[in-house]
């Protein structure tokens, strides 16, 4: 573990999926061009992203506020990115461990190869009953 390959930092952040549109279209000479968002439009995406100590970053994963999983959604990211699916913040919790699999398996933890996985206030993300 000198050289910092096997210290690994996992943090979760959420962050509202409305993109901004590339271009705005009125009638020629209107003025002011308005463009409002409506918040209850907007649902949050929330992504699980991990990073080594020695700077690499593996590929995220993201847990989109669906019921089911739609590949599309992940069309641009980071090869090897890990999409999920939950409909409510305790499933989201619940996905966690999910997350740390896909950890496991992409960064190739083993008992003879371990690795330290430090994540920051971790029980708060982590939903009741959820075995921690």
């Amino acid at each position: 573990m000198k050289d910092g390959t096997r210290i690994c930092n996992l943090d979760e952040a959420g962050d509202k999926n409305v993109g901004t549109p590339s271009r705005v279209l009125a009638a020629k000479g209107q003025h002011p061009v308005c463009q409002t968002e409506i918040a209850d439009h907007r649902t949050l995406v929330t992504c699980g992203a991990i990073v080594i100590a020695s700077g690499v970053a593996l590929p995220p994963a993201i847990i989109f506020p669906l019921a089911n999983f739609v590949p599309r959604n992940i069309i641009g990211v980071p090869p090897g990115t890990y999409g999920l699916a939950a409909l409510s913040p305790r499933r989201t919790g619940e996905l966690l461990h999910v997350v740390v699999d896909h950890f496991i398996t992409h960064w190739g933890s083993t008992k003879e190869n371990p690795t330290l996985l430090l994540m920051y206030n971790y029980r708060s993300h982590v939903a009741p009953g959820v075995p921690s």
